[in-house]
């Protein structure tokens, strides 16, 4: 037994001292899938050597009065006790610590109905403050005033407790005026407005859209200076206590105590609603050796677990538990709000001082995503046309939904109109992918089997087609006599691509340009392995478009699928480097997508 020991003590504590000593390597030995009984070796090493020295030690001081399977039994016993107890002084004192900062939760008596003038106080969000979704649904609450958000930091255990955070110099008051009354004070709503109380994504996104379109006819939002008094405080609110330092992983004192909370104060600073989490980390019993930090800072030390008051609760719960204590509308009827948008937007549409950037048309995406067979209407299929055509509009929002609106009638009626748009950009629109050019992809089987003049005037023009990537990969449908035009534009992008001077990459449009350029190479990609076999005559020249294809830009996977099923023998495809297994293997996946139709496979 004696020898046993020592082997396991000097095996244990030599992988100890690497472990402890060089944690970066042993963390990358631990993450690591091939070396992963290696990996666990050094993670459990520290520990199993902490036991084994004690259990060593009761051993030795016990073999000399009870023998060896005395011993053995009572190191047996007596190791996982004192190890058990050593840890207990600490966590009595992280208790103590803990109800230190102990804040009573309270519960609402029933949703509370906000009011009056609301301040929000946040620690989290960017340096700018903007009225967004929980702001100004709020602010369209029936009872409400005003929102003052103040974006602030709990410094001290007292401003925690008695709720009285600083109104910082960056806070900002906004109230809903009557429309045209904001003047000066004027100001948009952020730009990744959505509906915030909804019962779900289907109701924000028809909330979202009845904002857009009451602050269009009924409302504008003004920015006011701060107000400092409020009828009600929504607060979110992170602090903890001085402790030891990061550093001290082998300390048995108290760790410090976070505090996180949400509540709701009238405004004379009566509690109405609280949850807290109050948590620690305390030692764990029995004690252990454990790794911490991740890989961005690795270390170990002892092993610690989560310590929280009686009354907390679970931190993950205690994120929006306020907006849940709320008495505000989280749904809305949508075949209301969809007659009204529909309206709202023809009305738009006939002014012509709207701007493209007015709010009401941020909302035809949301009126497109209410849409449906049942809904659908006569009206929204001319208002869609009328968006199309409209020249204010380089582009619909929400077109990716026109396809499970329309039937194939209707939308063939919208290809004269989208190809006209296509092809007409604003001056200072870089050309690139758009809603209604990628949208084209999804259209009715063998839509596009005979293109309207416009649509073939569009593919002819280098600039304009990677607006219409839908159209390039729906090429497909035209069979073989579509197949020259499909390699010229994979052709043509790569030489524009391959020569684009990419010390310009630095400017946003010029990297625009560059991605267009990818992006329609792809297409055309796709639109030939889509072809199969009707594409089989431009072989010859894919295969010396192949040899300039640069791979690391671009899918060789993809590529290798479509020049398979063109007619490129497979014993001459190889598997690419980065992936694993053998060539024939990857020669049998190809042959599977040669088989089987371009409907059933991802082309």
């Amino acid at each position: 037994m004696g020898k046993f020991l020592k082997r396991y003590l000097a095996i244990t504590g030599v992988l100890t001292l690497i472990t402890v000593s060089m944690p970066l390597m042993a963390s990358m030995f631990i993450v690591s899938i091939i070396l992963i009984i290696p990996g666990l070796a050094l993670m459990f090493a520290p520990t199993a050597f902490l036991w084994g020295v004690v259990y060593s030690l009761f051993y030795w001081l016990a073999f000399r009065f009870v023998g060896t399977l005395g011993a053995a039994m009572s190191a047996l016993v007596l190791t996982p006790a004192v190890l058990w107890l050593i840890p207990q002084h600490s966590i009595t004192a992280t208790e103590a610590e803990l109800e230190k900062y102990a804040l009573p939760a309270v519960k609402a008596q029933g949703l509370i109905q906000p009011a009056g003038d609301i301040r929000i106080d946040e620690q989290f969000g960017g340096w700018e403050i903007k009225c967004g979704s929980r702001c100004l649904s709020l602010l369209f609450e029936p009872k409400v005033r005003s929102v003052t958000i103040n974006r602030t930091e709990t410094r001290t255990w007292e401003q925690l407790r008695a709720g009285s955070t600083l109104q910082t110099a960056r806070a900002k008051t906004f109230r809903l005026r009557k429309a045209g009354q904001c003047g000066d004070d004027w100001r948009e709503p952020d730009d990744t407005l959505l509906g915030y109380y909804g019962r779900n994504h289907k109701d924000n996104l028809a909330i979202s859209t009845d904002f857009k379109r009451r602050l269009t006819t009924d409302a504008c939002l003004a920015e006011e200076e701060p107000m400092e008094r409020h009828d009600m405080l929504l607060r979110q609110a992170r602090w903890h206590s001085e402790g030891p330092p990061n550093s001290s992983a082998w300390t048995f004192s108290p760790q410090n105590v976070r505090v996180t909370l949400e509540e709701i104060r009238a405004g004379t600073g009566e509690i109405l609603f609280r949850t807290v989490n109050i948590s620690s980390l305390g030692l764990f019993a029995p004690l252990n050796i454990g790794p911490d930090g991740g890989l961005a800072n690795p270390h170990f030390g002892w092993e610690r677990t989560q310590m929280t008051t009686k009354d907390s609760s679970a931190e993950s719960d205690v994120q929006g538990a306020v907006d849940d204590a709320l008495a505000v509308r989280r749904s809305v009827d949508k075949a209301r709000v969809l007659e009204e948008t529909r309206l709202t937007i023809s009305a738009a549409l006939d002014n012509p001082a709207f701007p493209e950037t007015a709010i009401i048309f941020e909302a035809v995406e949301g009126y497109l995503s209410q849409l449906n067979r049942l809904t659908v209407s006569e009206r929204d299929l001319q208002l869609v046309q009328r968006l199309i055509r409209d020249p204010r509009f380089s582009d619909l929002p929400g077109a990716y939904h026109l396809p499970n609106l329309f039937g194939s009638d209707d939308l063939n009626a919208l290809r004269p109109d989208i190809a006209r748009k296509l092809a007409s950009p604003a001056p200072a629109i870089q050309p690139g992918p758009t809603n209604l050019g990628t949208a084209l992809e999804n259209w009715p089987e063998a839509s596009f089997a005979t293109l309207l003049p416009d649509e073939a005037a569009l593919l002819q023009d280098a600039r304009l087609r990677p607006r219409a990537n839908g159209l390039i990969v729906r090429l497909s449908d035209g069979g073989a006599p579509a197949a020259g035009l499909l390699t010229t534009i994979l052709d043509e992008h790569l030489a524009l691509y391959s020569g684009f001077d990419r010390s310009k990459l630095r400017q946003r449009e010029n990297q625009r340009e560059y991605e267009a350029h990818r992006a329609t190479m792809e297409a055309a990609v796709k639109g030939l392995c889509r072809m199969g076999p009707a594409a089989s005559g431009q072989l010859h020249r894919l295969l010396k478009i192949e040899d300039r294809l640069p791979f690391k830009a671009f899918d060789r996977m993809d590529w290798d699928r479509m020049m398979a099923r063109v007619g490129k023998p497979l014993e001459a495809i190889r598997k690419p480097e980065s992936l694993g297994g053998s060539d024939e293997k990857y020669r049998d996946n190809l042959r599977r997508a040669v088989r089987r139709p371009s409907s059933e496979i991802r082309c």
